[in-house]
């Protein structure tokens, strides 16, 4: 855990709105609330990799880089030629919000030295905003996700095989809108995979969907066989392990347990 990290000047309040801090963009060096945390995912961890301060385990390495950088600091390079009034507040709906998040990491276009014509076909800021869709007030997470839910992908058993004498297994995982792939496995038909995947959980559609691949150098990965799991029945604060047969395949098993804390 890293709660400790939100007691450094400028780390107790959200450095995009301002609202309480709960999760943090590791990559970014800066802590953030739960609404902007659901937008954050959004621009992929390569660019803002997020981490929940009371759920997740950091690496030191983490910890330091929030440290060295901070809210403050941060906000002084990305937020620097950022109007007053555009700043949003911890209110600010879904649409401003994603829109605000998206300008100031991605295009960085508060940042000094800023240049429009780097974009193509670029749209200032105010034009953007002033042409965005109304929405509800409440961020794209509040309405999609009631929580954060830990898979643990444990093994695969007696899986087919799909080279000349055994298969390189890896897997895609899929929650609502959220796609994740573990680590591959060469020459095994009972890997151990033995990873950790967080996702958010939607209010709706909680099927886990597990696809099995086996990848393949030369030619288009092979079909190992796929599964659901329906984790609607979760308890929050509990373990709930799930020994899956998979399926359109003739053998094969997936072991895997799953965890519910709400936010």
């Amino acid at each position: 855990m890293a709660v400790e990290l939100s007691q450094i000047e400028g780390n107790n309040i959200c450095a995009d709105c301002g609202a309480i801090v709960k999760w943090a963009s590791v990559n970014l060096g800066i802590l953030i609330c739960h609404n902007c945390a659901g937008v954050h995912r959004g621009l992929g961890v390569q660019n803002s990799f997020v981490l929940s301060l009371t759920l997740d385990d950091w690496e030191q390495e983490q910890k330091d880089n929030i440290i060295a950088l901070g809210n403050i600091k941060q906000n002084q390079i990305y937020e620097f030629n950022l109007p007053e009034e555009y700043k949003i507040s911890e209110s600010a709906g879904s649409n401003e919000r994603t829109l605000f998040i998206h300008s100031k990491y991605i295009t960085k276009e508060f940042t000094e030295g800023f240049n429009p014509n780097s974009i193509e076909g670029y749209e200032d800021y105010k034009t953007k905003l002033e042409n965005l869709p109304e929405d509800s007030g409440f961020s794209k997470a509040q309405i999609e996700y009631c929580g954060v839910v830990f898979i643990h992908l444990i093994e695969g058993k007696n899986l087919v095989i799909k080279d000349i004498k055994s298969s390189d297994p890896y897997c895609i995982v899929k929650l609502g809108a959220q796609t994740r792939k573990s680590e591959r496995k060469d020459s095994t038909l009972n890997p151990k995979w033995d990873e950790k995947i967080q996702f958010n959980m939607p209010m709706v559609d909680k099927i886990l969907k597990i696809t099995v691949m086996d990848y393949d150098k030369i030619s288009k990965d092979d079909f190992m066989g796929d599964c659901e799991v329906d984790l609607s029945d979760l308890v929050e604060g509990t373990t709930k392990e799930f020994l899956v047969d998979l399926q359109n395949v003739k053998k094969g098993k997936i072991r895997l347990s799953a965890e519910l804390f709400s936010l």
